[in-house]
């Protein structure tokens, strides 16, 4: 599992369990698992939940800019992994 939690407009990370969370944010977190297939292979799956303030603020960013990135990320996380595979 990957945690990122970072303050808006800044950047800068921080820890949503130990110190002040900032007035605006992104925080997200990806699972990846491992499912059997049928013929005896292995599907990776991910799965991603994000947390976001001050909506109006952070929704239209989401869907305008980190939805399409996030795709664009994983397509190509995996697109590298089934290559070093050899799938």
């Amino acid at each position: 599992m990957l945690q990122s939690s970072y303050g808006l407009p800044s950047g800068q990370g921080f820890d949503p369990r130990s110190g002040p969370i900032p007035r605006a944010y992104v925080e997200g977190i990806w699972g990846f698992h491992l499912r059997p297939a049928p013929g005896g292979g292995t599907r990776l799956g991910a799965r991603t939940r994000s947390r976001t303030r001050p909506r109006p603020l952070t929704r239209p960013l989401g869907v305008l800019v980190f939805e399409p990135m996030h795709f664009i990320m994983q397509i190509r996380q995996f697109h590298n992994l089934r290559r070093r595979v050899g799938v």
